[in-house]
């Protein structure tokens, strides 16, 4: 579907309407009386147009044409005014010529057409665009910390751990970031030897990540749970109840993207897991959910540490003789479980 606005001093509508496709790159042939708009051929094009053809090496001929398009008053074959949005691709197949097709249709070819002087630009400025989006490999542990009130975070059992193994300390080695700290040491694998001596440290999941720069890496430890979903009607008044599958479990998503000198990265983290349900629907199970969603910012090779999902459960206690009152010897210790999520990023 294309637009345009015509007024009588434009002259006639018939060739308006002829020049103003033939600047989006079609033409009009005229068969038994029936004008069929087709696509230019390399023969009606102006006779100073030079036609480039170029092979991308690293990045899709649409991002190349989207990124270089503005700059030329040539014309790329594949420019579009409708782009996908990123990660948003037809999951079944369509019709290249339909509507989805055309735009989540990428391309290996990328053919400009326009003055030799444009060319000349665009060949200069092809491998500064056409570059690598590079890769980054993942290095991911998630413990659960129990530990009590007198014994401070889960961050300062961690730094308590690493200074008296590996002589981390909050003065050198350390940087505070709220809620969450970024560690300068020598290795990651030094980091994990040194937290598997504390019993406190429980080993929930231990990923291994490579991704390339802007895409989804994610990675699920757990189960689909099958759960009630819509009801709906048929014709003879027969209900059918649709069944729904959920993840639950340790479930870590990364999005990273990488920059010269640093990477930006999107984390999601959920630790989740399904309960009988006592109240509402009590036909489908209860999701029990404790999620983390954060952006960091951070340089090759550096570790961080995200926390901040954190239960906390009271125990009753009782010291003293039995024949005593029961609130006379009762004690209630209140022990807290953190999630640490504890990530490290190496451009490759």
């Amino acid at each position: 579907m294309v637009s345009f606005r015509y007024q009588k001093s434009d002259g006639q509508v018939r060739q308006f309407v002829i020049a103003f496709l033939k600047s989006l790159g079609y033409s009009v042939e005229s068969r038994s009386g029936v004008d069929f708009i087709v696509k230019s051929k390399i023969a009606d094009l102006a006779v100073d147009d030079v036609v480039k053809v170029y092979r991308p090496r690293f990045r899709d001929a649409s991002y190349l044409s989207r990124v270089l398009g503005p700059l030329f008053k040539g014309r790329f074959t594949i420019s579009r005014a409708v782009v996908a949005p990123v990660n948003s691709g037809v999951t079944q197949n369509v019709p290249p010529s339909s509507a989805a097709g055309q735009i989540d249709q990428e391309f290996d070819i990328l053919l400009f057409s326009g003055v030799a002087k444009e060319v000349l630009v665009l060949e200069k400025l092809l491998p500064q665009v056409d570059m690598s989006k590079g890769e980054i490999a993942v290095k991911a542990v998630i413990y659960e910390v129990s530990h009590t009130k007198s014994e401070g975070s889960a961050f300062q059992a961690l730094l308590n751990v690493l200074n008296s193994k590996i002589g981390v300390s909050n003065n050198t080695n350390v940087q505070d970031l709220g809620s969450s700290i970024k560690l300068s040491i020598g290795g990651f694998d030094a980091l994990l030897t040194a937290v598997s001596t504390d019993q406190r440290f429980k080993l929930l999941s231990q990923p291994r990540l490579r991704v390339r720069s802007g895409e989804i890496a994610k990675i699920v430890v757990g189960q689909d749970v099958p759960i009630l979903g819509a009801v709906t009607y048929q014709q003879g008044g027969n209900a059918v109840q649709s069944v729904q599958y959920q993840s639950a479990g340790t479930i870590l998503s990364i999005s990273p993207t990488v920059h010269d000198d640093v990477i930006d990265m999107k984390v999601s983290q959920q630790l989740s897991n399904f309960v009988a349900t006592t109240t509402g629907v009590n036909s489908s199970p209860t999701l029990i959910r404790r999620s983390l969603d954060t952006a960091i910012t951070a340089a090759s090779g550096d570790v961080i540490v995200l926390g901040g999902l954190t239960e906390t459960k009271t125990t009753n206690t009782r010291s003293g003789v039995s024949f005593l009152p029961w609130n006379l010897g009762k004690q209630d210790d209140d022990s807290t479980v953190d999630v640490l999520v504890i990530l490290q990023l190496e451009k490759v």
